[in-house]
């Protein structure tokens, strides 16, 4: 998701819309945790814990579909990515390949694999090879 620019206004308010909040699955009156991080601060939406654990496992059913089937998964959000490794599901130094950037890469290379659009080669001298005869 593309960052939003917003002003935060004299009385303090975040203006973020009806489009933004529900990208990040937010309404208008969610409670959120103000939480100091190295570049600014980070918005995490305050859960009941029956909320947490049912989004844990949306989560962690997303993350078996993700190893299942790398053709057709689709990405954990930023959001679910934090929590996932706040929960110990992934390590927090690999949650860029949980995300759904990193997934849409994952299906294009799984699309080319699927319809033969790439070339296996037994050595590495040979794909240099294959590669400079072009």
């Amino acid at each position: 998701m593309a960052a939003v620019k917003v002003n935060i206004t004299g009385e303090g308010h975040i203006p973020l819309g009806p489009e933004v909040l529900a990208r990040v699955y937010m309404r208008a009156g969610d409670e959120v945790e103000i939480e100091p991080v190295a570049r600014g601060v980070l918005l995490v939406k305050s859960m009941t814990l029956v909320q947490e654990e049912a989004r844990l496992a949306q989560i962690s059913r997303k993350m078996v579909h993700i190893r299942d089937s790398l053709a057709t998964a689709e990405g954990l959000t930023l959001s679910e990515v934090l929590l996932a490794a706040q929960y110990d599901l992934i390590d927090p130094e690999q949650g860029y390949w949980w995300s759904e950037e990193w997934q849409a890469g994952e299906r294009e290379v799984e699309e080319e694999r699927e319809t033969e659009q790439v070339e296996a080669f037994e050595s590495v001298d040979a794909l240099l090879a294959d590669l400079h005869s072009q």
